[in-house]
């Protein structure tokens, strides 16, 4: 069985700075705990590894809200893998990766 990663991916043409990822599986009835990553920058047109994924929490929502400055401007997305959308025929070719995966919303 293959390893399931999340990776972060900056498509701008600036670095990132001080990112922090915060993620977390949830449904109406489970919660797992709050995992933060910090990086301290993200280069132009480039990607991270961020964390391993177990298979058990594609039954869950995942959210990943990420905070970053973009120069002195700070910014904050959330990226959100609705419960059980992450599968293996979901996959496609990301083309900055390299690799077959999928995209959050």
């Amino acid at each position: 069985m293959d390893d399931w990663n999340v990776y972060l991916i900056n498509k701008k043409e600036v670095d990132l700075e001080m990112l922090v990822i915060v993620s977390q599986g949830f449904s109406d009835t489970k919660k797992t705990s709050l995992l933060r990553k910090r990086l301290d920058v993200l280069p132009a047109n480039s990607f991270a590894k961020v964390e391993f994924i177990q298979p058990d929490l594609f039954a869950l929502d995942n959210r990943f809200q990420v905070t970053f400055f973009e120069g002195n401007q700070l910014h904050e997305k959330t990226f959100t893998f609705k419960a059980n959308s992450i599968k293996e025929r979901a996959l496609r070719m990301i083309k900055s990766l390299g690799k077959k995966g999928m995209l959050a919303k």
